[in-house]
């Protein structure tokens, strides 16, 4: 089959970016005289469809025919306001909650030129909620739970004897 992608467009790897081909299992692959199976390509983009004679022994030859394959060109994407992407990353440096918030009040439009970016700003929200595991006392003092990873060693010993 490497033929049959150098025949349609040329030995330069370098061409075949970008590319699409269609392959397919066929069974009837021989090698070394035993039917053993194999891919071949039914369709490549970039080309007209063609047939080319491929060399099954030494003595055969058979006429091998590709089909082109027709690939809508990708959407452009579109860039994203740079203030859409400020507020995001405001939002969600605000933690889980705030970045919810700023999310749910995007309309459509919005949401979509977000796309790219809502990974990172979900995993950077989980984070800095998770950073933000701190409570209001009555007096509305903000304090810092203690951390459930305290080593016993870390844990002052009470006066006295010791048993």
């Amino acid at each position: 089959m490497l033929v049959v992608i150098k025949y349609a467009w040329g030995r330069e790897s370098d061409n075949y970016i970008g590319k699409s081909l269609i392959v397919f299992c066929n069974d009837d692959v021989k090698w070394a005289g035993k039917a053993v199976g194999g891919i071949q390509i039914s369709h490549m983009s970039d080309t007209v469809g063609f047939t080319i004679k491929l060399t099954l022994s030494r003595t055969v030859k058979k006429d091998f025919t590709v089909k082109p394959v027709n690939i809508e060109p990708a959407k452009p994407v579109e860039t994203a306001d740079p203030e859409l992407i400020k507020k995001g990353n405001e939002a969600s440096e605000g933690g889980v909650e705030s970045y919810i918030k700023w999310k749910d009040s995007l309309n459509d439009e919005h949401k979509e030129q977000i796309r790219p970016h809502h990974k990172e700003w979900a995993r950077n929200a989980r984070a800095v909620s998770e950073k933000m595991s701190e409570t209001v006392d009555e007096d509305g003092v903000v304090t810092e739970e203690p951390s459930d990873d305290t080593f016993p060693g870390d844990i002052p010993m009470p006066e006295g004897e010791i048993k």
